[in-house]
């Protein structure tokens, strides 16, 4: 198992942060695009005492919150099941022959609409 990450004052470093040579601290994520991107900040925690000539009041942990939050509440809510997607999906091919669509319907039931046909899902899972 892996040794607990900390910086040089002792304090438990999470998922994404890191502190540089200089003694700032930054947090790497990926945004909703699949950029990674990362934020830079003297102060690891709100007590924490920002270098003169600092004028960033907020601290990293806060700023990351605030990215967090911001990509749970863009993430769309799981509204339907996989077995709904493809009904729509389905009832949208209209120019494809007889025997394709037998074998579409037959090859679904038998792979996906017991198994994990039921769970719920919304559009961007499906997509990705």
């Amino acid at each position: 198992m892996a040794r607990e990450r900390r910086d040089n004052k002792g304090r438990l470093l999470l998922t994404g942060e890191a502190q540089i040579r200089n003694g700032s601290y930054t947090f790497r994520y990926t945004d909703e695009n699949g950029v990674r991107k990362s934020i830079t900040n003297w102060k690891l925690l709100p007590e924490d005492q920002p270098p003169k000539g600092d004028t960033n009041p907020e601290c990293l942990r806060d700023m990351e919150n605030r990215i967090t939050d911001r990509r749970t509440k863009a993430m769309p809510k799981k509204t339907k099941t996989v077995n709904a997607f493809w009904q729509e999906y389905i009832s949208m091919k209209c120019e494809i022959a007889e025997t394709t669509l037998v074998r579409y319907i037959y090859l679904y039931n038998k792979h996906v609409k017991n198994e994990w046909g039921k769970d719920q899902s919304n559009l961007f899972d499906i997509l990705m």
